[in-house]
């Protein structure tokens, strides 16, 4: 039986195209392997670069500035006496942080795969509203318990967050385009981490009925659920434009 031949070729203004020549024998095995490969005009992929960058990353970055911001209220609201308000015991404090990487360690590989299934479309904007509505949660408990709770839903919607932005980032830059891009994202929790403090000097002034804790987490948990609105105008790599 002759070997089985699937060949393609595409000729493109800006692309220089191989032949693809991929053989193989009547018992399925590859008997031919031509490499194939399309190697893209520099100035075009530095332009299509560029523009991913100052698109897409800023809002990327935007994004995870608000994720950093949920995860690192927690130290802060104790600055403000939260501790003394819920009644806490002496080490109470120090197990909410634990807490949390339970469900956000668990559930980070079935929350990529999540994502994969529905697109990181839909998946930032709805992890960024979970995670955002149960910070503004956070000013209404009573108790420890109330604490631990909420804690372990942040955590479980926090779980597929990163890595979905990671897994994204992946379906438009190269291999050696990503490093830069993922620093570049991750230096936004350091940002968080100043203005995080900035909020909290604004929301913990004010003498009204409510703790200044309380103002904190529901502020930035509103101003992430307003954020995760942004999310939406994420495209997937298909229909980018």
């Amino acid at each position: 039986m002759a070997p089985s031949v699937d060949s393609t070729l595409d000729h493109k203004d800006d692309v220089e195209s191989n032949v693809t020549v991929v053989a193989y024998g009547p018992d399925g095995e590859l008997s031919h392997n031509i490499e194939d490969y399309y190697r893209f005009d520099p100035k075009v992929e530095r332009r299509v670069v560029r523009k991913l960058d100052t698109r897409l990353m800023p809002l990327i970055f935007c994004l995870y500035v608000f994720n950093a911001i949920d995860r690192s209220n927690l130290g802060i609201a104790k600055t403000d006496g939260r501790e003394t308000d819920l009644h806490f015991r002496e080490n109470d404090y120090s197990i909410m942080p634990s807490v949390f990487y339970i469900p956000f360690c668990t559930l980070t590989i079935p929350a990529i795969a999540l994502s994969k299934k529905i697109g990181a479309k839909v998946a930032l904007p709805l992890y960024m509203f979970t995670f955002g509505g149960m910070c503004m949660i956070n000013a209404t408990v009573k108790n420890f318990a109330g604490c631990l709770v909420v804690r372990l839903l942040i955590g479980a919607a926090e779980a597929g967050f990163a890595v979905t932005i990671i897994w994204y980032l992946t379906t438009f830059y190269t291999r050696g385009e990503l490093g830069k891009r993922v620093a570049v994202f991750y230096s936004a929790s350091a940002f968080a981490g100043g203005f995080s403090g900035l909020i909290a000097y604004g929301v913990f002034q004010p003498n009204i009925r409510l703790h200044g804790w309380q103002l904190l987490f529901l502020v930035e948990g509103a101003a992430t659920v307003f954020f995760s609105i942004l999310a939406i105008l994420l495209d997937e790599w298909e229909r980018a434009s």
